[in-house]
């Protein structure tokens, strides 16, 4: 017997034996979530369109936790589905957009903007998307990323230029330089 590999794989499992009636509501739509399966999510809010309402903790920190793995167009889903947005969770309790500060996605980071999400959310290390912003730029825990993407997302939606107390790449303090401070 092969053994399911993630949750994903187990709820499938669980769909082909004809088990996934005995499931609750909120399974198959974590599941499909995940998936950024819209079409089954949106058919299972259908059927019980209070149901992120009765989300329990744990299920709501799957979107921290989603962008914390890089995984965007499941936060996407969740978002447009009306999750919470500054939820924390995660490794370091902190925010989708910190998350997705850290990895450095840029197209993520003005996605959750758009939506809401603020940048003055603090997470784990009694900080906000700043101090994100600014360990990430100089640590660069992803090759290559895109910080400065990130910064110009953050400022166009709001974020003041940081105080000089936080310490950024030679790039974001040039671009940040350019801005006033």
């Amino acid at each position: 017997m092969t053994w399911p590999r993630t949750l994903v794989d187990v709820a499938d499992t669980l769909r082909a034996r004809g088990i996934e009636e005995r499931l609750s509501p909120e399974d198959p739509f974590l599941g499909a979530c995940a998936r950024a399966d819209r079409t089954t999510a949106a058919g299972v809010l259908a059927g019980h369109p209070r149901l992120l309402d009765t989300l329990s903790a744990d299920a709501l920190r799957r979107l921290p936790d989603l962008a914390q793995q890089g995984r965007s167009e499941a936060v996407r889903t969740m978002v447009e589905f009306g999750w919470p947005i500054d939820v924390r969770g995660g490794d370091w309790s902190a925010s989708a957009l910190n998350h997705a500060v850290l990895r450095d996605d840029a197209e993520l980071t003005a996605f959750l903007l758009e939506h809401g999400a603020n940048w003055r959310e603090e997470h784990g290390h009694q900080d906000h998307v700043m101090g994100t912003l600014s360990y990430a730029s100089r640590s660069e825990p992803v090759d290559g990323g895109d910080w400065l993407g990130c910064a110009r997302a953050l400022i166009e939606h709001g974020m003041p230029v940081p105080p000089t107390p936080y310490r950024f790449s030679d790039e974001l303090a040039d671009y940040f330089g350019a801005r006033g401070n």
